[in-house]
């Protein structure tokens, strides 16, 4: 029996006891004695220590717990993986009900990749962890190796994934090439998939039941290349890039060309690549090149837009009208961008294919209207006046520009309809008191169109109005992209005594020396840097650089969406000659806006 029930210490320690004293953190010693009070410190640090080394044990475990659960979950996921590979590449050259099973499985793989990819990151995150407390890497060596296996299997299986895809898309290139779709061409320059070839794969991946993705690219300004080093040069360089194109894409992708200087893209699985926006400015980086042609280097650069299904029922059609209306968009922007369709534009496109026919009919039958909105000098007086088109839909409205330009290009119509408008407006116009002069926004019918001088002087004879009073908008890009040809048409009209005006100045890319060398008299500042002037220094040290520009070019110089006094006060400090925008007057019918211009100047607000 023990005589010291509670074991005190007496100057020995007792290994066991004193153990068990330790982790349960009871140690009792003598009043006083300074040998007795440092065993008693020293105890307690080994207590410490003791205690945390089981606490890091127990960490270790469970992190090698951890690992060995990722190594059976990635080992048996590879076989499965390898299983489905091989199994698959058979099952693509069958039925398409059999692919779509297909599809299936390679999904629930891929999603039990994703799930041990996870554990590899919560065990490599419980190792960091663990290496932060103690300060120093966990003393068992089998740690860090085991964890840089298990981040190489997962890299090597992401490989491994991305290759089967290629294969996938290669094997149902081939069986589509040789049983199911016979008619699957390649271009003859090029040697990629013709336009509707790519159609006719995107078709059959979204019946299989794939979110495919296309992307559609356009050459900036090709036609200026083809002009400088003549079309077989050109050739060359679209040959070049198709070869780019075809060795550099990603494995699941494949290239077709869409038309003269515009190539297109499909892809099985964007989320491979970050998604649709990552895997868009990753391709329009392919196009961005210095060609080798002939002894000298081609700059190129292409706008690129992008769509997928996201979920709506669509065809291969639908998918490649909205890539190339987003492909539009980021040409208006400058060379070089991207734009991914959003929801609201495959609607809006959808609209204006339900509207194409119809327009045909208003085109036809005359059931459109003008209305116009003045241009006024720094008094008031009118000088000119826009010409802007409206449509009196019976279900949806009044339909404004912007809805209307849209349906015209979807349906190839823009020509036609500028067409109509000019010898509309024009004939308004010959009623209008003095020498006010009419100005109207061609898209469709553009200076480099051999029919371009026959059709403006056609217009104008049948109005029967004066030379000097037509002003004739183009933008920058319309201009800038075919002024070899224009130039010579624009400036058969200026002698004729036609004005150009250059309708969005500030939002294109065109160069000082070459934006001297247009037969334009009038720069219109465009509205978005308008809208700036007033608001934030930036912006109003835009628009004065685009109107410093204008008036150091001799240009006449108008701004476009002046909306409030303090904005037109700014401008008018410019140096801005005149000024469009509701602050002025809103656009009216013809019937109202001569009554407008017989009550002379227009009000303008005080200093």
């Amino acid at each position: 029996m023990d005589e010291n029930p509670r074991n005190e210490v007496s100057g020995t320690v007792h290994g066991p006891s004193v153990q068990a004293h330790l982790i349960s953190g009871v140690v009792h010693v003598h009043a006083g004695g300074e040998k007795l009070l440092a065993v008693h410190e020293e105890l307690n640090r080994v207590r410490a220590q003791l205690v945390e080394s089981m606490r890091a044990e127990r960490d270790i475990t469970q992190v090698v717990w951890v690992l060995q659960t990722v190594l059976m979950q990635l080992q048996a996921t590879i076989a499965r993986l390898t299983w489905e590979r091989d199994g698959h590449r058979e099952e693509l050259h069958r039925t398409r009900d059999s692919h779509a099973r297909t599809e299936q499985r390679l999904v629930r793989a891929e999603s039990e990749r994703e799930q041990a990819l996870r554990l590899v990151e919560i065990a490599r995150a419980r190792v960091l962890a663990l290496e932060s407390r103690l300060g120093s890497s966990p003393p068992a060596p089998v740690l860090p190796s085991l964890a840089a296996d298990q981040v190489d299997i997962g890299l090597d299986m992401v490989d491994r994934y991305l290759d089967e895809q290629g294969e996938r898309l290669r094997d149902l290139s081939a069986a589509l090439d040789k049983s199911q779709l016979p008619g699957l061409t390649r271009d003859k320059l090029t040697g990629l998939l013709t336009k509707r070839s790519a159609v006719q794969l995107l078709d059959h991946l979204l019946a299989a039941g794939d979110q495919p993705a296309v992307l559609v690219a356009d050459l900036d300004r090709f036609k200026l290349v083809n002009d400088a080093i003549g079309h077989r040069a050109g050739d060359e360089v679209l040959v070049a890039l198709a070869k780019i194109l075809e060795e550099r894409l990603p494995a699941n992708c494949s290239a077709a060309r869409y038309s003269g200087d515009e190539f297109m893209v499909v892809c099985t699985d964007t989320g491979v690549h970050g998604g649709i926006d990552a895997l868009a400015v990753n391709v329009s980086v392919l196009f961005r090149a210095d060609v080798p042609v002939r002894g000298r280097q081609v700059a190129v650069t292409a706008s690129l837009g992008a769509a997928e299904p996201g979920g709506r029922p669509a065809t291969g059609e639908d998918l490649v009208r909205f890539a190339s209306t987003a492909m539009a968009h980021a040409k208006l922007r400058g060379p070089g961008l991207v734009s991914v369709a959003s929801r609201n534009q495959m609607v809006m496109i959808e609209n204006a294919v339900d509207l194409d026919g119809q327009l045909r009919d208003c085109l036809l039958h005359g059931l459109l209207r003008l209305d116009f909105q003045p241009i006024v000098h720094q008094d008031g007086r009118v000088d000119m006046v826009e010409a802007l088109v409206r449509w009196p839909h019976p279900y949806r409205g009044l339909l404004l520009p912007d809805q209307i330009l849209r349906v015209a290009e979807y349906s190839g119509k823009l020509r036609d309809l500028d067409i109509w408008v000019l010898g509309a407006a024009l004939r308004e116009a010959v009623n209008w008191p003095g020498d006010v002069a009419v100005t109207v926004n061609l898209s469709g019918l553009t200076p480099d169109d051999p029919e371009f001088v026959d059709v403006v002087e056609s217009a104008v004879d049948e109005a029967g109005i004066a030379w000097n009073r037509v002003v004739l908008e183009l933008t920058e890009t319309v201009v800038l992209a075919s002024l070899s040809r224009a130039d010579s048409s624009m400036r058969h009209l200026v002698d004729r005594g036609v004005r150009f005006a250059l309708d969005g100045f500030g939002t294109g890319y065109s160069s000082l020396a070459r934006l001297r060398d247009l037969p334009v008299q009038i720069i219109k500042v465009d509205r978005t840097l308008v809208a700036q002037v007033g608001h934030d220094g930036a912006g109003s040290a835009v628009a004065l650089a685009a109107v410093s520009v204008a008036r150091a070019m001799e240009f006449r110089c108008v701004a476009v969406g002046v909306e409030t006094p303090a904005q037109f006060h700014v401008l008018r400090g410019l140096g801005v000659d005149s000024y469009q925008g509701w602050l002025f007057a809103r656009p009216v019918p013809g019937e109202q806006l001569r009554d407008l211009l017989a009550r002379g100047p227009l009000p303008v607000p005080l200093t």
